[in-house]
């Protein structure tokens, strides 16, 4: 007869499963998403709750029997809780933006960033701010007084001459735009994710010298942010800036110096979570105190360990040890949101620890998790949120996990190969549930998912949670405290970190570490991350759940896929100019697929990459992960600058430019790079024959072999008018791309007639005066003509001069400033316009949440109390 199997909770080394308050906090998350995604009626969420309130005072005995009604109370709750937030009228800061409006801006310092590395020269600054007033510039409303607002808004200046700290009160001049520097198609989620934040508009601040503090800080806080300055400064001066910076992100939570390519690496591996100060961090650390404690307890005399353990047990010892370091290390670490949310989270358990529940992690979870959701709905949709809860939550449940072993045997010693081999299983079988339930929240807000980091993270966090944050704290406080000019210890901890970001660099370098997709709409991550949480529960294997998980799963594998199915097949081709501020980039997709993509869009040094945060995200959108063509049309920043980080994150098959200006430092970096990673690059002058790409015919119109424009605007306009310009056609429909063509290479390649005429002309030079001549409408005959030109540039592209040459002609204009990135598909013969504007509108449930109409919304409520 065999034994049966252990599996009560006092099993070694097991946590309980999910119990009532986890529940609760899963039913009340339920309830803020579908408050999110459908319309609001206060009564049809009042009258249930009395309802069930009724219910509940009904003489129910049979507590089984009233289980559910206990998860519809909290589900009631969250959409009533974020439901009633729609009620509120739109931010005064927010329609503010989309004007480009000025005006007097005070509000409350969150956080004052320098941005840029030491060795830059060009830095700025960008402060976050709790606004409180507004008051627009407005020459005839002197008198007015400001208006109460609320939001954040994240402001961007050249240095400050007064000085700044978190907590201070101060008044800016600024110029407000919308947070979303890039309208692209899919932006729009990015839009409301910022929304969700609380991010109401982003600025520049106008005059730095005008800025005024209202009121000062606490003491108490500013302390806090003069070591944090301190300790930034002493690392900055004693370590490599690579080495440095990620050092002084572990230590005080400040990221803003590492390189990017460091970045890449940490996101490449999955690990980009461990420079920022969150729930990893203080969990280690708190480890490291409990443990210490307990160490510190073994060695005290007897009797002294008689005496203590009578009142407090070594575990709690421990919990009580370590919550005062981590406060201490999270002020320090600048007490950012995510940071306070682990704190929050530790807090809880460290209370259930005293209370004798420390084996119930996922009721303390899910009680963090309740507390912060009724503190603020709209943490539910924090990326940080949703990635520390899910991570926790699902090593919690596979630490659950019951084995079936007899009960006799549960507390026998095993050999140590035995229990090497149980360690490393659990531990890896940990990290994949980990990276299971997180990845399809990463593809949905990144593209991206890391399957390195299986096995990245269990290097990874232990070498920067048990060496390098507790060394990193001990050295800096020890530097503070000895007022050192330079950091105490570098010379032991410089090889650690520099071991540390080899190994980083290593797992980022596996083949396939990163895999890159179109990001799943919210409705699939969800119904994904479900059945990986159902999965991995409580009795895993279980044939219900695994059925279960499968139905979930596939209903989101379909609605992730769904409208790649509903597309319309057959030959098509879609040309895509994208917003990327003021600059220029198109791609487009061939009917068999391949990929060209026209120009990378640039900023200035201090700006943020359009190649980055425009093109990369645009391109994951749609699917792409392979660029065939890189075309690069001239040699000037605006068309070239995302170039390069679009070399560093897709496979290019080839690179094609007019082979002009290789001179210019900044574009013979770029064609180093291409050199270096072994992509070729063609060299295309007219007459270059015309070229089969993937069904598109693509002709070379300009620049001639041997043509120099001598422009008599200077060297600027000359390379401008060498700019490689083609023409892309399918059937009856065709594109012409002229780049940045001036009227001096206008004239030259409008001897080509006839055969220059096109069905979408992409505007040459932005809209320039210099540009758009009337001989090149009279050759090319567009019926659409698309500006790339950023919002309210400092050129005033496009002119008024330009634009009314093309309305004198009937071009009908659509321009990325106003309209967003703008799309054109044809299957040779008609074709379609859609711009990312147009399509915030699309009303598809599953892709957009609901946005929330008062209007309607007061006729539903009169419809049921009125009758009208």
């Amino acid at each position: 007869m065999s034994r049966p199997a252990t599996n009560s909770p006092d099993s070694p080394g097991r946590l309980s499963p999910p119990g009532p308050l986890a529940l609760a906090a899963a039913a009340l998350a339920c309830g803020i998403f579908a408050a999110d995604l459908l319309p609001w009626t206060p009564a049809l969420v009042l009258l249930p709750a009395l309802a069930l309130a009724l219910l509940r005072l009904a003489p129910w005995r049979n507590p089984v029997r009233s289980a559910p009604l206990w998860l519809v109370l909290p589900f009631v709750l969250g959409f009533a809780l974020h439901g009633a937030k729609s009620l509120s009228p739109p931010s005064p800061l927010a329609e503010a933006a989309r004007t480009g409006a000025e005006g007097t801006l005070q509000g409350r310092v969150r956080e004052v960033r320098t941005m840029g590395g030491p060795d830059d020269r060009v830095s700025r600054v960008r402060i976050t701010v709790d606004a409180e007033t507004w008051k627009p510039a407005n020459g005839q409303d002197e008198a007015a007084e400001p208006r109460p607002v609320s939001g954040i808004v994240r402001l961007g200046s050249p240095p400050l001459p007064l000085p700044l700290s978190p907590g201070d009160i101060a008044e800016f001049p600024v110029r407000l735009r919308p947070p979303v520097p890039f309208r692209n198609f899919g932006a729009d989620e990015k839009e409301r994710y910022l929304e969700r934040l609380g991010i109401a508009a982003s600025g520049s601040v106008t005059s730095p010298w005008a800025v005024q503090a209202v009121h000062r800080s606490p003491a108490t806080v500013s302390p806090i942010a003069a070591w944090r300055t301190r300790i930034e400064t002493i690392i900055a001066r004693s370590f490599p800036t690579a080495e440095g910076s990620v050092l002084s992100a572990l230590v005080i939570g400040e990221e803003r110096a590492i390189p990017q390519g460091t970045r890449d690496d940490f996101q490449s591996a999955g690990v980009t979570h461990i420079l920022s100060v969150s729930g990893s961090h203080l969990g280690l650390v708190a480890l490291v105190c409990g443990a210490s404690a307990v160490l510190f307890l073994r060695i005290l005399p007897s009797r002294a360990i008689l005496g203590v353990t009578r009142r407090v047990s070594p575990l709690k010892a421990a919990a009580l040890s370590a919550l005062p370091v981590v406060s201490g290390y999270a002020l320090l670490s600048g007490a950012a949101v995510p940071t306070v949310r682990a704190w929050v989270m530790l807090a809880v358990y460290s209370a259930a620890v005293l209370i004798d529940r420390e084996r119930q992690v996922l009721d303390a979870l899910g009680l963090a998790a309740v507390l912060i959701l009724v503190h603020n709905t709209q943490t539910l949709f924090q990326i940080g949120f949703q990635l520390s809860f899910l991570s926790v939550a699902a090593i919690a449940l596979v630490s659950s996990w019951k084995e079936t072993e007899d009960p006799l045997l549960a507390y026998a010693p095993r050999p140590p190969r035995t229990r090497l081999v149980g360690a490393a299983r659990k531990t890896l079988g940990v990290s994949a549930a980990a990276l299971a339930v997180t990845a399809p929240v990463t593809l949905h807000h990144f593209q991206q998912a890391s399957l390195a980091g299986i096995v990245s993270n269990i290097v990874v966090i232990p070498f920067a949670g048990f060496i390098l944050v507790p060394a990193g704290l001990f050295l800096s406080l020890a530097s503070l405290t000895a007022s050192s000019e330079t950091f105490i210890g570098a010379q032991v901890l410089s090889p650690l970190l520099s071991l540390f970001l080899k190994i980083v660099a290593f797992f980022a370098s596996v083949p396939g570490a990163a895999f890159h997709a179109a990001p799943p709409p919210a409705a699939p991550m969800l119904l994904s991350v479900l059945a990986v949480l159902i999965l991995i529960g409580p009795r895993p294997w279980a044939a219900g759940r695994i059925a279960l998980a499968g139905v979930l799963l596939a209903a989101a594998l379909l609605g992730w896929t769904a409208p790649a199915f509903v597309e319309e097949r057959g030959p098509r081709a879609c040309a895509t100019f994208l917003d990327v501020g003021q600059g220029d980039s198109a791609w487009v997709r061939a009917p068999d697929g391949r990929v060209i993509v026209v120009d990378a869009g640039g900023a200035p040094d201090d700006a943020p990459d359009p190649g980055r945060l425009a093109v990369e995200p645009a391109l994951r959108r749609a699917g792409v992960r392979r660029i065939d063509v890189l075309v690069l049309s001239h040699a000037h920043h605006d068309h070239i600058g995302g170039a390069r980080h679009l070399l560093g994150k897709f496979p290019v098959g080839e690179v094609w430019d007019a082979g002009l200006h290789q001179d210019l430092p900044s574009y013979r970096g770029l064609l180093d790079e291409i050199e270096r990673r072994g992509i070729p690059v063609r060299v295309l002058n007219y007459p270059s024959p015309p070229a089969d790409f993937g069904g598109l015919r693509i002709d070379v119109l300009h620049p001639p072999a041997g043509y120099f424009p001598h422009s008599p605007r200077g060297a600027y306009a000359d390379e401008n008018s060498l700019s490689l310009a083609l023409r892309l056609s399918l059937g009856d429909v065709s594109f012409f791309l002229p780049g940045d063509l001036e009227e001096e290479g206008e004239r030259e390649i409008a001897a080509f007639g006839q055969g220059l005429r096109s069905t979408v002309l992409k505007v040459p030079h932005h809209g320039g005066r210099t540009s758009s001549t009337g001989t090149l409408l009279a050759t090319v005959r567009p019926r659409l003509a698309v500006v790339s030109a950023g919002r309210r540039n400092r050129f005033g592209h496009p002119h008024a001069e330009t634009l009314s040459r093309y309305d004198a002609f009937g071009i009908p204009l659509l321009r990325t400033d106003r309209d967003g990135a703008v799309r054109v598909c044809t299957d040779g013969r008609t074709y379609g316009i859609e711009t990312a504007e147009s399509s915030r509108d699309r009303p598809a449930l599953w892709l957009r949440p609901f946005r929330y109409d008062p209007a309607r919304e007061w006729k539903n409520v009169s419809a049921i109390f009125i009758g009208r």
